[in-house]
């Protein structure tokens, strides 16, 4: 079978025996924190190093050079729709979130949360007005992007992926600080807003 792909599909193996795959995993490296499934199946993580989530833009687009925590939270929520209602050229905000499978998409509704000034229980969200990012769907890669179609997809994008910003001037995605880097550029790391992680 095909290996996994992201985190969330990484422990999923680890704690299901009867994939035929099982067997010839030993250990999977997430960079999303273990869930209660996770610990009742006997997942023990072991943290070996930091990294951070940073949103990233276009090199050439309409995005300010930084971006505060309570500005992300409001262009993932849609109360920012216009780039120059956050201090950049007057173009539409295209936010992407990625796939739900993926580490990066879990860290990223964690953090973004948190930006609501509302604690939330560990593993729930109990204020999700304040950021129905997390329940919206976003408009993936090899379907044409317009201003009229971006947030009506029904797959969220491949995580790290630089071709989705590449094809989007206008778009803003949530990152790995060291995958953006990879990029040779393809993105541009916003200031502002970061968040570290552990993996």
């Amino acid at each position: 079978g095909a290996m996994p792909n992201g985190s969330g599909a990484g422990r999923t193996l680890l704690r299901t025996p009867a994939d035929p795959l099982f067997p010839d995993i030993a250990f999977t490296r997430s960079s999303s924190a273990v869930g209660i499934a996770d610990l009742n199946a006997g997942l023990v993580p072991l943290p070996f190093a930091v990294d951070k989530l940073v949103p990233t833009v276009s090199p050439t687009g309409p995005a300010p050079v930084a971006l505060s925590g309570p500005q992300l939270l409001k262009i993932f929520n849609g109360t920012y729709t216009n780039w120059n209602q956050v201090g950049g050229a007057n173009a539409p905000i295209h936010p992407y979130l990625p796939k739900t499978s993926s580490g990066t998409y879990q860290m990223s509704l964690v953090f973004l949360a948190a930006l609501d000034g509302v604690v939330e229980a560990p593993g729930s969200d109990n204020d999700p007005a304040s950021h129905q990012a997390a329940h919206l769907t976003w408009q993936g890669p090899g379907i044409t992007i317009t201003d009229q179609n971006w947030n009506t997809g029904t797959v969220n994008v491949e995580e790290h992926d630089p071709s989705v910003i590449q094809a989007d001037p206008n778009a803003i995605q949530i990152f790995s600080y060291g995958r953006a880097q990879m990029t040779k550029g393809a993105v541009r790391i916003e200031g502002g807003w970061s968040e570290d992680r552990e993996q």
